[in-house]
């Protein structure tokens, strides 16, 4: 029985995995969904706070207007790029590239100037700079976009400084050059390849993108390659979520088990980073740092002490409902990385990029963090020598100093080391089972082991001492 819109939305907002079927029956509702969305992205824009069920309606629900053709939607979603303070990152996590590139692609009628010049802009983030670009590349061997104001944006971005990622600005130009078939531009993608961003492509990575430029050179108007690697407006809303099928497909089942959904991540983390909350409040991945020391370490600590490590003076919410969401929020995350320890779980420590810190570092300051609110009782780990070297394995990280080689090495053993001291740990608080005395009798073999009668060796005389 056909579902009506109002349930479809609730399926959607609440959904913890893809909701397909529900998405494709909303794309009949695509008016009504506009409506409730662009309502929704106002109070985004405007600074509003958005329950996770309702970033989950403007995620999903983007998805189903790109698919519907929703063009009415298109002045809603240029401002949305624009105005949110996290580049919409936040609304679409690991996948904001790719979203962004498939939904501009849905929803762009005849406004194709509009997305080459938010691509040169500052005001857009570097991963909805890296998808609008990608898009454009589409829209310019469609014909849709001339061809020489292409490569005229390919040269500027290639020259562009101060954006929020250069190297992740390199890469969109490479794949700009490669996509369009800009075969006159082999020599700044040449370039580009002797710089650090790609200084771990191989000779055989780069011969094999000259043979897909010369390719696309050879017929520009084949859109096959753009179908291939999922360039292309959706026609499905799931066309445009390969991303996230890819990552529920591969994903642990445990992770699912009590453990906050990528959404709740992402709300909590916009949450924590929030300009209203506390300045020296900390992000998601020093939270996950600190967690993993409090949950797994020697001793209890109370809420009503780590919470303050958290956000300092105190966070700033808006009513009771936000503050019990975010409460949740954090008691679960807690519960999910005590369920995998007991479960004896590899431990899963979630790593952000970051522009002032190296890979890792904010992960090992919450962890260390941790590890000093309880200083006294972390020094157990010197019984041990694998247990003291896990845990100065993970402290080496906080530096800035480390060579970049030294911090791949502890990154790939972080996994290692953090289970070594969570099973260290769990060893000391395991129980002892005390020495009891067994009855022995007179004419039986002392347990001693010497051979002789209990009451012959030692039984014989008072007090009774087992040698």
């Amino acid at each position: 029985m056909p579902k009506d819109l109002e349930s479809l939305i609730k399926d959607v907002a609440h959904a913890d995995r893809l909701p397909e079927a529900a998405l494709r029956a909303l794309v009949p509702h695509a008016a009504a969904l506009t409506v409730r969305l662009k309502a929704v992205a106002r109070r985004r824009m405007e600074g509003e706070w958005l329950y996770p069920e309702e970033e989950n309606l403007l995620f999903y629900g983007l998805f189903v207007l790109a698919a519907a053709r929703a063009h009415d939607f298109w002045p809603t979603w240029i401002e949305l790029l624009t105005c949110s303070d996290d580049g919409l990152d936040g609304l679409f996590g690991d996948g904001a590239a790719m979203s962004i590139r498939d939904i501009t692609l849905g929803l762009v009628a005849e406004d194709v100037v509009a997305v080459a010049e938010l691509a040169a802009g500052l005001e857009v983030s570097a991963e909805a700079r890296a998808g609008l670009v990608a898009a454009l590349a589409r829209l310019t061997c469609e014909g849709r976009y001339s061809r020489r104001r292409f490569v005229a944006l390919i040269d500027a971005l290639a020259a562009l400084e101060g954006t929020d990622d250069d190297d992740r600005c390199k890469w969109c130009v490479e794949e700009a050059i490669v996509l369009g078939g800009v075969s006159e531009r082999r020599a700044l993608l040449e370039q580009l390849w002797t710089t650090s961003a790609f200084s771990i492509w191989r000779d055989v990575d780069k011969q094999e993108a000259l043979e897909r430029l010369g390719e696309a050179a050879a017929d520009p108007t084949d859109m096959a390659r753009f179908d291939e690697v999922g360039v292309a407006a959706p026609v499905d809303p799931s066309d445009g979520l390969r991303w996230l099928k890819a990552i529920e497909r591969h994903a642990d089942p445990a992770d699912f088990v009590d453990a906050l959904s990528w959404r709740e991540r992402e709300w909590l983390a916009s949450f924590l980073r929030n300009d209203a909350g506390p300045e020296d409040a900390m992000n998601f991945e020093r939270l996950d740092g600190l967690f993993h020391a409090l949950v797994l370490g020697p001793e209890i600590v109370m809420p009503s002490e780590y919470l303050r490590e958290i956000w300092g003076e105190g966070p700033v919410f808006e009513d009771g409902n936000q503050a019990h969401k975010v409460m949740t929020l954090l008691q679960r995350h807690w519960n999910a990385i005590a369920q995998r320890n007991v479960a004896n779980l590899t431990p899963k420590m979630w790593m952000e990029a970051h522009d002032d810190a190296p890979p890792g570092r904010h992960w090992a300051m919450g962890f260390s963090v941790g590890v000093a609110m309880r200083t006294q009782a972390w020094q157990g780990v010197s019984s041990d020598e694998g247990a003291y070297m896990a845990l100065q394995s993970i402290l080496d990280l906080v530096a800035d100093s480390i060579e970049p080689w030294d911090r791949t090495e502890l990154l790939d053993m972080l996994a290692e080391q953090v289970a070594y001291l969570a099973n260290f740990w769990l060893e000391q608080r395991t129980p002892r089972q005390p020495i009891r005395s067994q009855k022995v009798g007179r004419n039986e073999p002392c347990p001693c082991g010497s051979g002789k009668k209990w009451k012959k060796c030692c039984g014989a005389g008072p007090p009774p001492i087992l040698h």
